[in-house]
């Protein structure tokens, strides 16, 4: 939790294609009835979902060479992963692309990603251990998180198996939420120690990710549980109050914040993640600032140890 603080400070401060024989083997199993591989589908996904629309609709944070490419790989994705095979190294690159986009969890996303960078992939893993987890304390009834198993997700139904994001502040939402964090971390991973088409694919990924954290956050800005715990902190002395934010609700929202933060954290030393974490920085604060602007004024109040306090980038 100590590390945590340290990511949150640092914010606020600043702020299924394995070995190419593998690939021949399963590629009928890849895909689909029209000829489409599964990779492809779920791009098409993000796509039909919203969630690359700050990718395609402004490309001032990449480069004119990286722009087509990233065009190319959303509305050409089989075109471009069958380039991608037959280039040096190609089956390791697939391998590491099917698992950011088919649901691998992050540790195999991680041992594919050490075949290209084993450095980065461990330093990606450890990151994700330490600032992307919830409190395990027993006193708690929830589960805790096995880092390892949390899935690369993102918001669009055909790989959550939701019709619809919950607007609530159960604990497996917010697991759905870490999903879309790690998806975000290990996109910018890509982007920043990958290849070409791995920077490409990584892009596309942590802009699908951000996408998915702002679809979330605004649920939970807009949600009944959020006012529930609001208004219960209205009229309250400081005692009071500060005995309420360190209830679960309120070690809940220090999830959400954490989480958020250490993933803008993570993001932000890029042109690209400058320009799609400001959506998230920006939602996760108008939820602090309703629980901020309701509390007794002239106290900095803390949850588990941690200020509350509004991101700035």
């Amino acid at each position: 939790m100590k590390k945590i603080l340290f990511i949150c400070c640092v914010a606020s401060c600043l702020l299924s294609l394995g070995c190419k024989q593998g690939y021949n083997e399963n590629q009928n199993a890849d895909v689909s009835s029209n000829g489409t591989s599964e990779i492809a589908t779920n791009i098409q996904d993000l796509k039909n979902a919203g969630l690359l629309d700050n990718l395609l609709s402004d490309s001032r944070s990449v480069s004119d060479e990286d722009s087509a490419a990233i065009l190319d790989f959303i509305n050409n994705t089989d075109e471009v992963l069958e380039n991608i095979r037959e280039s040096d190294n190609g089956d390791e690159k697939l391998a590491v692309i099917n698992a950011l986009f088919n649901g691998d969890n992050i540790s195999d996303f991680a041992d594919k990603f050490s075949e290209i960078n084993s450095e980065k992939a461990e330093e990606l893993l450890d990151y994700v251990n330490t600032n992307l987890q919830f409190d395990t304390d027993s006193n708690i009834n929830r589960s805790a998180i096995d880092n390892n198993r949390i899935k690369l997700l993102y918001a669009t139904n055909s790989n959550i198996n939701r019709t619809a994001y919950a607007s609530d502040l159960e604990w497996d939402t917010i697991g759905w939420y870490t999903s879309f964090c790690v998806s975000t971390i290990a996109g910018f991973y890509l982007l920043s120690y990958g290849g070409f088409w791995l920077k490409i694919a990584g892009a596309v990924a942590a802009t699908a990710g951000t996408a998915s954290m702002v679809t979330q956050l605004i649920k939970w800005n807009n949600c009944s549980d959020l006012g529930t715990f609001i208004s219960s902190l209205a009229n309250k002395d400081s005692a009071t109050a500060n005995e309420i934010l360190n209830s679960e609700n309120g070690l809940k929202i220090l999830t959400i914040t954490t989480e958020t933060s250490a993933t803008v954290a993570a993001c932000y030393f890029t042109p690209l993640g400058k320009t799609i974490v400001k959506t998230v920085v920006y939602y996760l604060n108008l939820i602090l600032g309703k629980i901020i602007t309701i509390l007794p004024a002239g106290i900095n109040f803390t949850i588990n140890g941690i200020p509350i306090k509004l991101i700035t980038l």
